[in-house]
């Protein structure tokens, strides 16, 4: 799945419908009591969309979900995943391991209003209302009012949105806590406020036991990012200081993780937390050699995954694909000002949020492409790639758009 270029085109298409003119003024900005009222009004809608029968569309659970939640209630009743581990930086689930950020804010939901589908999912709800709300702030910021509210509707009604929002998997965490994290930095590069940068340090930090491609992700965004902010001296020693800390002392577990699974060190238990040896590891997932297999022409090319859909159908219905057919154009053209307006912030100096996009592309689009994460066996029109079992056990397709959207559009 390519949830991470998702996201990033996806802020491609939000720049564009936000600067549809290059110029702000050029944007008739709307009053602020007018632009609270329709804030407010589009995320009561984009809840609705998240919240409605949440606890059974998509029905009952994907296989990966079913597995954390799993360990989500076992933690919260004896402190150990199912496997016995007390406070596991990194889940073993099936045994190719999975994320732990959203098995914790899971468990915590269910000691909190007791185990149900719904409770399991209301973390991915919070943190995407949370994140298109911030991201609205971002946008109004460097756009005003209305190039704010446009990013808001695009965000509240793209598929993508609300699919990612209501699943209780951890690779959708990896969208908020970018959007947090980036955020964070912005402001505090505008503000020049210190705190501000450990506040940044700690949510990259985070982020990193969202999805395990962050691992890559996250260090080789912030390289070019605090180069083009030292050279343009937006960061002092000490600032920068208080974001690397944060985020070596966060990421510590993990490098232990990655030591213990590739045989340099034996797995450590202790009462307080806990770095498991996993039964398959899944580093070779990310090949050279995955490159051609990913430009093929068919349903594994990652142009159809990004702009169509990708081989998982329970993820979206072809009738509306994963970002809308329509806003194709509106995503290539707000790529091209994103990255002709970035040129122009490294030749100023000027820090802004298109820099960040475009920084974030160039670094996810070449990892997506040695990727070989776009698994087939899920689909219910051809023959299971990946054994019958694991077939079995997805999750019917798309129930959630077929209520949401074929219902508006008979």
């Amino acid at each position: 799945m390519n949830w991470i270029l998702f996201g990033i085109i996806f802020g491609g298409a939000i720049v564009i419908s936000a600067i549809s003119a290059r110029n702000t003024k050029e944007l008739p900005d709307v009053s602020e009591r007018m632009y609270r009222i329709l804030f407010f009004i589009l995320l009561c809608v984009f809840s609705f969309l998240l919240f409605y029968k949440v606890g059974e569309i998509p029905i009952p659970y994907h296989v990966d979900e079913a597995g954390m939640v799993y360990d989500a209630r076992s933690l919260a009743a004896y402190g150990t995943d199912r496997w016995g581990y007390h406070f596991p930086v990194y889940l073993i689930n099936y045994g190719g391991g999975q994320s732990a950020l959203y098995m914790y804010l899971a468990a915590a939901a269910i000691k909190l209003f007791g185990y149900s589908v719904t409770a399991v999912r209301l973390p991915a709800i919070f943190f995407s209302l949370l994140s298109a709300a911030v991201f609205a702030v971002l946008v109004r910021k460097e756009y005003g009012n209305t190039g704010s509210l446009i990013a808001l509707g695009v965000f509240c009604f793209l598929p993508f949105s609300v699919m990612h929002s209501r699943w209780g998997l951890d690779a959708y965490l990896l969208f908020p806590m970018l959007i947090f994290s980036c955020t964070s930095l912005y402001s505090a590069v505008k503000t020049d406020r210190n705190r501000l940068f450990v506040l940044s340090g700690c949510l990259f930090g985070v982020t990193l036991y969202s999805y395990a491609v962050s691992y890559i992700l996250v260090p080789v965004f912030l390289g070019p990012v605090l180069l083009f902010l030292l050279l343009n001296r937006r960061i002092r020693a000490g600032q920068l200081a208080g974001l690397i800390l944060p985020i070596l002392l966060l990421a510590l577990p993990l490098i232990l993780l990655l030591a213990v699974n590739n045989g340099l060190i034996g797995e450590i238990r202790t009462p307080y937390f806990s770095v498991p040896k996993l039964f398959a590891y899944r580093g070779s997932e990310f090949s050279i050699g995955n490159i051609l297999q990913n430009l093929k022409f068919g349903e594994r090319n990652i142009f159809y995954n990004i702009f169509v859909w990708d081989s998982l159908r329970y993820n979206v219905i072809p009738r509306f694909g994963s970002l809308f057919y329509f806003t194709i154009p509106l995503i290539i053209l707000g790529l091209v000002l994103c990255v002709g307006k970035s040129i122009r912030n490294i030749r100023s100096g000027e820090f802004s949020p298109d820099l960040m996009i475009c920084f974030l592309f160039l670094i996810s689009f070449p990892a997506d492409l040695v990727s070989g994460c776009r698994f087939e066996f899920c689909f219910y029109q051809k023959q299971s790639h990946g054994g019958s079992f694991l077939r079995h056990l997805a999750v019917p397709d798309s129930e959630l758009y077929r209520v949401l959207f074929q219902r508006i559009f008979p």
